[in-house]
């Protein structure tokens, strides 16, 4: 199975939802980089959302249609670890693949 980058259909992927990222802090409630209080971790949350936009670009399953979403929890913000979920396990491979 090989993921859509780039066109779908000659339809460019910018009007699909963007990669959808949940930060767990600390064992934390589950947020956005937008629901993180200490603005020094909410500035490194950011960078990783950068980083995993950048990674993942426009992936998007070539069978579903859909985005891999992206689970990033540690105990700090400075040390996370990436869980990718997805529509099924062959996006879940590419995503988990390009995030390295």
């Amino acid at each position: 199975m090989h993921a859509f980058q780039g066109s779908h259909r000659g339809a460019p992927l910018g009007g699909h939802a963007p990669i959808e990222i949940t930060f767990i802090i600390r064992g934390g409630q589950p947020t956005s980089v937008d629901g993180i209080e200490s603005t020094l971790e909410r500035v490194l949350c950011r960078a990783v959302t950068y980083h995993v936009h950048r990674r993942l670009g426009d992936l998007l399953c070539p069978t579903h249609h859909e985005r891999p979403r992206v689970i990033a929890s540690g105990p700090s913000a400075d040390h996370l670890t990436y869980t990718v979920k997805g529509c099924c396990q062959p996006l879940i491979d590419i995503a988990s693949a390009k995030l390295g």
